[in-house]
């Protein structure tokens, strides 16, 4: 694992903007001053001796010292968005209680609700530290939806919504 101190001899990091830059040619591919990293994965990955970083975590270890211990969070929710002021540690539960849209596979597009076809109802659920948690059965979408961010606010306390 790369140290802070060799991470500073190769890169330099802006902790403004979140960017790092290549100090010194890392290859003869890529010249000093030269941006580093790719976002194909959509976050921010940057390979050095064949080993790829997320860049999240390297501005961590540049800022602080130390790698992580646990996950880093991008506080807004945008994984490109590397700038300090926008990280923090997270454990994994910690971590999804940022999320503020629902996942791919979620077909009505709210957060904590599903619709029970066979009692015509929408359920509200939340999770708590891996325990889902009924918030109730609903008539409408909305009024679910409204219970799910009413309980995320209180049980949740790195949500950003």
């Amino acid at each position: 694992m790369i140290t802070q101190d060799e991470l500073k001899k190769v890169l330099s990091y802006n902790p403004d903007t979140g960017d790092f830059y290549w100090i010194n040619k890392p290859n003869k591919k890529l010249p000093a001053g030269y941006k580093a990293g790719n976002s194909k994965t959509g976050y921010v990955r940057i390979k050095y001796k064949d080993y790829q970083y997320g860049a999240h975590r390297l501005a961590w270890l540049y800022m602080y010292g130390e790698h992580p211990k646990n996950l880093i969070d991008h506080i807004n929710g945008d994984p490109l968005d590397n700038r300090i002021v926008n990280l923090r540690e997270a454990t994994s539960f910690e971590n999804s209680q940022n999320r503020t849209r629902p996942q791919k596979n979620n077909t009505h597009g709210t957060l904590g609700v599903s619709y029970l076809p066979y009692k015509k109802l929408w359920r509200a659920r939340i999770s708590i530290n891996g325990t889902r948690i009924s918030l109730g059965k609903y008539k409408l979408k909305e009024d679910a939806a409204q219970a799910y961010l009413d309980a995320k606010k209180r049980l949740h306390p790195f949500s950003t919504l």
